[in-house]
């Protein structure tokens, strides 16, 4: 290298600066060793990173005869693309070029240029024209730089991963500032993009991965496979009512569980995605909580609607509950369009309804029906039926109740009582449930999904909203069945000894030592009222301490349980046993725990691999009579009078709603016609926009907020602007100006009510200097002095 050359690397490239043919100050040539046209496009977005520059292209050869590639390009402030007048953010009418040529690399072309001559050639010759006609070292033209797409696809992956864009941006400036000259970076657009331009690659993202808001199932389909890579199972019913089954692999294995065909658990929530669809969870309750068999994506709150979704799962996996056909019981709200379509597939399950959820429905209608001083006593007879412990006290309750009720209160307690197998814990007291009488596990999985899946952002629509259940759901399952597995949640092992504190040494009642128990082992049984239950009762769990065996709702306190659990979690990527193994344990003592404990956990003794359904069965009907199907639900049942006059009452209110609709039109004037208008399109483009029940619900709500009557004696609001002329024509205690001043001898002085104003305080302009001593005592403080008569300035020097 001659001392007429500088020695470069840009984009990785060797890169020479050569002196004899650049003009100092306005001209520099570059030769590079760049071969191609990927090369040189790597060779300029490296350059003007480092020079803090942006170019565009003005002109491409395709077919240069001379040059085996040349681009000329200018600068991105430059009037070229730009329909802005000039000096504005964009257009400085810059005259800086680039020119990139890359020579043939020939004999002829070798011997008359030395570069070429190299032992790694430099053919690329690269012309810049510096002639810049604004400041180009400064943040305000950093900002208007465009980031690469090195920095696009990084915010890319943060989205993939489940960011939003103020997220995204945070993360990205946090990396940014970890770079050599980070501070300064963060206000270069090549590292740092805007705001606005962070947000316009969420939607490209959006509209690549997840396709439109409406409709965008056949973005959904095309992903199937993916799914099917992953081991997701996800089954797309496109008809009307449409539906969407997803099943991930730790909730696949759940489908062999021991506890999945005695019960389980179904709730719905409707706003987790910007188009209100409906999220169905099933899920079943295992010793590390409830963990979701399915996840139903659906559309509308109708019984077709439900058995569409649940005709999905009834067909892909047939034997889904342990083995089974169908669970012993379902656990719900009183929800009839949920139940009857559970009745309808499943008729041979028993179906539960929540106890909370029940008295709290209870409570509502009676604080807003009974007189206060009935409704204690009301409800205080309701929770003795719910909570009889014998068929005599049950017999007696009803009776004492249908005899002090008022008729409107026993008719709306019939359609209960007539169901009362659902809600009375008497009759689920045999039932193997877990001590499960309540619908709690699917609310706080319903919670999960809200606060750490989606943390409380609805997602964009429907497919997003199965990327968030078949990927984030999936790992956030794994995760916190590992930590059962890898013994790193204390709580199992508090329970157990918290239930061995409350029996003594001896078998028995631990108040009443001469009350004997029976424990059915195998089955998990007790006959004390919690372990009849299914739950892990003190007396199962002293049997437990003393003598060992398989307790199918102990807690998972052993090494056995602490291995399938990791099976649970992770399939065949589970560790070695011998890592779940005691302190002092030897992998003989697991070995032997393994074989009772294998009747739990039937991963591999029953295999549940999902049903392939074809297209053809998908576009069906999913169940031949379910649109006949009829619920009848007691608060709804038309025998009932109060139920005919609500209907009665409907129908003069939507007749009554629409004759106030034409009234509202008809009412515009020549004056406000167009406000008119303006709003009934709105209020077209928001009902277009529905697309489901629980939308219209919603658009309902929006269009309810409606000011009631004008009244006289209420406030009349001004314009805020109004409010400060007022202020300052009227002074601070809102007299008129041409009021008589108090003079400096009137004792009212002392009542004056002024601030007080600490030291160096600031004024604001336009304050006379006052004239009374009091007043003067409190602004000679700001550094007046008496006498003055000028305006005292807004701030004071230090």
């Amino acid at each position: 290298m001659s001392s007429n050359e500088t020695d470069l690397i840009f984009g990785g490239f060797n890169t020479l600066l050569d002196l004899d043919s650049s003009i100092n100050g306005k001209q520099s040539v570059f030769r590079a060793a760049v071969h191609s046209q990927q090369e040189a496009d790597k060779w300029l977005a490296d350059y003007s990173r480092s020079t803090q520059n942006q170019w565009i292209v003005k002109e491409t050869f395709p077919h240069h005869s001379r040059l085996e590639y040349r681009k000329l390009y200018i600068c991105a402030f430059s009037k070229k693309n730009k329909i802005l007048e000039d000096g504005t953010k964009r257009n400085w009418d810059c005259k800086a070029k680039l020119d990139i040529k890359i020579k043939f690399l020939t004999k002829q072309t070798i011997k008359t240029d030395r570069f070429l001559k190299l032992s790694d050639p430099l053919q690329a010759v690269i012309t810049i024209d510096h002639t810049h006609s604004y400041n180009t070292q400064t943040f305000t033209a950093w900002r208007c730089l465009r980031s690469g797409n090195d920095i696009r696809q990084k915010l890319m992956e943060y989205y993939a991963e489940g960011s939003s864009p103020a997220a995204a941006i945070q993360l990205h400036a946090s990396n940014v500032e970890l770079m050599e000259d980070g501070r300064e970076k963060l206000g270069d657009g090549h590292y740092m993009p805007l705001k606005q331009t962070a947000y316009y690659w969420h939607r490209l993202f959006r509209q690549l991965n997840y396709g439109p808001p409406k409709k965008p199932f056949e973005t959904l389909k095309n992903k199937i496979d993916l799914y099917k890579q992953n081991g997701v199972t996800v089954v797309v019913r496109q008809e009307s009512p449409w539906a969407i089954l997803i099943v991930t692999p730790v909730m696949r294995r759940t489908h062999d569980l021991f506890w999945s065909k005695n019960i389980v658990f179904v709730d719905t929530s409707s706003t987790c995605d910007s188009t209100s669809s409906n999220v169905t969870l099933m899920l079943t309750a295992t010793k590390a909580g409830a963990i979701p068999m399915a996840v139903f994506l659906r559309e509308g709150q109708s019984t077709e609607s439900y058995a569409t979704a649940f005709d999905l799962f009834q067909k892909t996996y047939p034997n889904g509950f342990g083995g089974e056909t169908h669970p012993l019981t379902f656990m719900t709200d009183n929800s009839s369009a949920e139940k009857g379509a559970l009745r309808f597939l499943w008729p041979e399950s028993m179906q539960l309804l929540c106890g909370f959820h029940v008295g709290q429905a209870e409570w509502d209608w009676i604080n807003s029906n009974i007189s206060k001083e009935n409704k204690e006593i009301f409800m205080n007879a309701f929770q003795q039926i719910q909570y009889a412990n014998c068929s005599e006290v049950l017999e007696d309750k009803i009776k004492e109740l249908k005899e002090m009720a008022k008729e409107y209160y026993e008719d709306r307690v019939k359609g209960l009582l007539d169901n009362k197998q659902e809600w009375v814990q008497l009759y689920r007291a045999d039932l193997p449930i877990g001590g499960n009488h309540t619908n709690n596990y699917a609310e706080g999985s319903i919670r999960v999904l809200k606060d750490v899946i989606l943390q409380r952002t609805k997602a964009f629509n429907v497919v997003a909203l199965a990327d968030y259940i078949a990927v984030t759901w999936e790992k956030c399952l794994q995760t916190r069945l590992s930590w059962f597995a890898y013994d790193r949640v204390s709580k199992p092992n508090h329970l157990y000894e918290d239930l061995l504190k409350r029996m003594p040494a001896e078998h028995g009642n631990g108040t009443a030592h001469d009350v004997k128990y029976k424990v059915i082992v195998k089955l998990g049984l007790c006959s004390c009222k919690a372990g009849a239950a299914g739950a892990f009762c003190k007396h199962q769990a002293v049997l437990h301490h003393t003598d060992g065996g398989v307790f199918p709702h102990c807690p998972p306190i052993t090494s056995a349980d602490r291995y399938l659990l990791g099976v649970f979690a992770m399939g065949d990527a589970c560790p070695p046993k011998s890592r779940f193994l005691g302190m002092r344990e030897k992998l003989e003592d697991l070995e032997n725990m393994l074989t009772e404990l294998q009747v739990l956990y039937s991963f591999q003794a029953i295999p549940c691999s999902p049903i392939r359904i074809s297209e053809e069965a998908t576009s069906q009907s999913p169940v031949e009579g379910v649109q006949n199907l009829e619920i009848i639900d007691p608060a709804e049942n038309e025998k009932n009078p109060s139920c005919k006059l609500k209907m009665k009452k409907g129908r003069k209110l939507r007749k009554f709603f629409f004759e106030n609709m034409e009234k509202l039109v008809s009412l515009g004037s020549e004056t406000n016609i167009e406000g008119f208008y303006k709003f009934m399109d709105r209020t077209n483009k928001s009902l277009d926009d529905m697309q489901n029940s629980n939308q219209a619900f919603q658009a309902m709500m929006g269009f309810s907020v409606v000011k009631s009557k004008a009244r006289s004696g209420v406030k009349i609001h001004v314009q805020p602007s109004a409010v400060r002329i007022e202020s300052s024509s009227f002074g601070e205690t809102g007299q008129a100006p041409d009021r008589e001043a108090v003079g400096d001898d009137d004792d009212s002085s002392k009542d004056l009510d002024m601030p007080t104003l600490e030291p160096n305080a600031r004024c604001p302009v336009g304050v006379q200097l006052p004239s009374n001593k009091y007043e003067h005592n409190v602004w000679s403080r700001l550094g007046a002095k008496e006498g003055d008569d000028m305006m005292i300035p807004v701030f004071k020097s230090q």
